[in-house]
């Protein structure tokens, strides 16, 4: 006894006997156009091509049984026999939600994009064009809504579909009907015979919107459940007609040799491990560990703070167009914000990449991931504010996804290129779409970054399928993919010196560490400083006082009065004995010299202030200090931070 397999949601089943096949045939879980074939190196038919013979009482079982029905319509006639036409309507009232839907995307996005026009560009221009795509969803389901022909008409010489042809397409056109059923979808997709597709007449306007929403002109969409009639009802009566075409229409030699491709394709989608998506989601989980634990400050609930995401390699315009630093673009993509934001690109990479990585092979997966996450960062420098620092790993993922999109095109028509196509444009419209403008504690989504990582990766891998002979599994040059890789690895090599070095400067500042907070840091740093003499020693010797009296020390006065003991009575004793206690306010200002030092002094009776609990006095004490000091000056800095700080803002 022959062993048999079927296709069963693009996976194959078996082996089962012929019995099995017949049985799950006749209750309507099998149609006329599931493929089988009766060994691992045959060839894959149609039901109603390996049951030729007595297919005609297959399908009128597979006829009269609806699924999910109780017992047999006996009395029903097969959809062959049968000479009239049957006409199908859109149902109104389903129709009106998807309308209703749109309608409201449309003008809100149109609001929010006017809303927002003055303050953020980019953002009301991505607004501005989601609010067209709705209204031309809008415009399309109005249209249902009013049409008075059938939409759809079938006979047993072919089917009419009104937004897809202005012609009858013949059965025998028809390579198969696949049924899409989601939560949200219902849909029946024949899938046509290409020389008889390109002789079709698209339907006018309606022609027109299919080819602007991209649908392939050889396939033909019904959304049954729009309809008036039940859709298993409209997929019966398809199947009954498509199974007698079938009969007398065996597989040609190009329909054979495309199953046969599907087959290979699906095979490695199934059976190929996405290694490199796996490496990736491990590099990005590293470096954001890294970001947390050797940031140069401490940011909000743990994340990595603003300073961190810059000094370790953010974009930024100036730091792009006035000092050149180019290679932050390349290094930002693999940066993050962060808990959440690292997390959803990891689901979103790993969602692409078991998907692509085996359909492109891992180096050409490498160079699409890094090619969209270049073209992420660019388009984040040019359309985004001034002031914004750019993270994210956001536009290599978008980018996945649209390449992943163009190469579903490298498949027939049928169950893989669709399912490819849905499970990509589900994450990929969403992540362009700005329904939101800022995302958790003030940081902004990149939609810019989206979008550019999208583009690029869609033209990339539409220049891959130029090259893609269709005898091989993956793309040609795959030496190339590696140079690209090669390149970048080697450009994020070459920025981890100036990284370093501006951490060790900001680390080793301590002037930095102590408006962050690092009090103790700062002490021994400005211990050091001191010791290495010269004229700032003295003001070393003040700041370190100030640490550590924050830094709750009880050392710090008798470490200042023995600092200042030996040292002659000149400026800058008076401001020890100010923080001292030991000399007035009016004291120390009066023992200034000069300008500078009056502005110096203005600054450290704001601290002292400040260290007494009296704020606003403080603070316009630093308000004068800022005004009044030299910018080469360390009272100047502190001014300028202390105001910050007593703002709410990390300097």
């Amino acid at each position: 006894m022959a062993a048999w397999f079927y296709k069963h949601l693009n996976r194959e089943v078996g082996p089962v006997s012929e019995t099995e096949i017949r049985i799950l045939l006749e209750s309507g879980q099998l149609t006329p156009g599931t493929k089988v074939r009766t060994g691992p190196d045959s060839d894959w038919r149609s039901i109603a091509t390996a049951f030729a013979t007595d297919m005609a009482t297959l399908a009128e079982a597979a006829e009269t049984r609806i699924p999910g029905s109780e017992g047999w319509l006996t009395d029903a006639p097969r959809a062959d026999e049968r000479r009239e036409p049957q006409h199908y309507f859109y149902n109104r009232g389903k129709v009106a939600k998807p309308l209703l839907i749109g309608l409201a995307l449309a003008v809100g996005l149109g609001l929010a994009g006017f809303r927002s026009h003055s303050e953020a560009a980019a953002f009301a221009y991505l607004a501005y064009a989601s609010a067209g795509f709705f209204a031309l969803a809008v415009v399309i389901w109005t249209r249902r809504l009013l049409q008075r022909e059938p939409a759809l008409t079938m006979d047993p010489e072919g089917f009419r579909l009104a937004e897809f042809s202005e012609d009858r397409v013949p059965w025998t056109a028809v390579r198969d009907a696949v049924r899409h059923r989601s939560r949200h979808a219902d849909n029946l997709i024949f899938e046509l015979d290409r020389d008889v597709a390109k002789t079709l007449r698209l339907a006018g306007l309606k022609g027109l919107m299919q080819r602007c929403l991209g649908r392939s002109r050889n396939k033909a969409t019904v959304m049954i459940a729009h309809m008036r009639a039940k859709p298993d009802v409209i997929v019966r009566e398809a199947n009954a007609y498509l199974a007698r075409a079938q009969v007398t229409r065996p597989l040609s030699p190009v329909e054979q040799a495309q199953a046969a491709a599907e087959q290979a394709m699906s095979g490695r989608l199934e059976r190929d491990r996405p290694l490199i998506t796996y490496l990736l989601m491990v590099l990005l989980s590293a470096i954001y560990t890294c970001e947390v634990v050797f940031g140069v400050d401490a940011g909000d609930h743990g994340a990595p703070s603003i300073r961190t995401l810059f000094v370790f390699g953010g974009t930024m315009h100036d730091s792009i167009f006035i000092d050149h630093n180019y290679w932050r673009l390349f290094t930002a993509p693999f940066l993050h914000a962060d808990f959440l934001h690292i997390l959803f690109n990891l689901v979103g990479l790993w969602l692409a990449g078991r998907r692509l990585e085996p359909l492109v092979g891992r180096r050409w997966f490498t160079a699409l991931f890094l090619v969209s996450a270049l073209g992420g960062s660019v388009a984040s420098i040019l359309f985004n504010p001034p002031n914004l620092v750019g993270i994210g790993a956001s536009g290599g993922i978008v980018g996945l996804f649209s390449a992943l999109i163009v190469a579903s095109f490298r498949f027939p028509a049928g169950a893989t290129r669709t399912g490819l196509q849905i499970s990509a444009a589900r994450v990929l419209i969403p992540s362009l779409l700005p329904l939101i403008h800022a995302a958790r504690d003030g940081n902004q989504i990149d939609y810019a970054s989206h979008t550019g990582g999208a583009i690029a990766g869609a033209i990339a891998m539409f220049a891959l399928l130029r090259i893609w002979p269709l005898e091989a599994n993956i793309p040609r040059f795959p030496r190339v993919a590696s140079l690209l890789g090669g390149a970048y690895c080697l450009v994020l090599l070459l920025a981890l010196f100036p990284i370093l070095v501006a951490r060790q400067d900001i680390v080793a500042d301590p002037f930095l560490n102590f408006v962050a907070g690092r009090y103790t840091e700062a002490a021994s740093i400005f211990t050091e400083k001191s010791e290495k003499g010269g004229e700032p020693a003295p003001y070393y010797l003040l700041w370190r006082y100030l640490a550590q009296v924050r830094g709750a020390d009880p050392q710090a006065s008798s470490n200042l009065r023995n600092a200042f003991a030996a040292a002659p009575d000149i400026w800058p004793k008076p401001v020890s004995k100010l923080l001292l206690g030991e000399a007035s306010e009016e004291a120390t200002i009066a023992a200034a010299g000069n300008d500078n030092q009056r502005c110096e002094a203005t600054f450290y009776v704001g601290e002292w202030y400040l260290l007494h609990g009296k704020r606003d006095v403080a603070r316009d004490h630093f308000a004068k200090a800022l005004a009044w000091c030299p910018k080469t000056y360390m009272e100047f800095d502190g001014a300028r931070g202390e105001l910050q700080l007593m703002a709410g803002i990390k300097p």
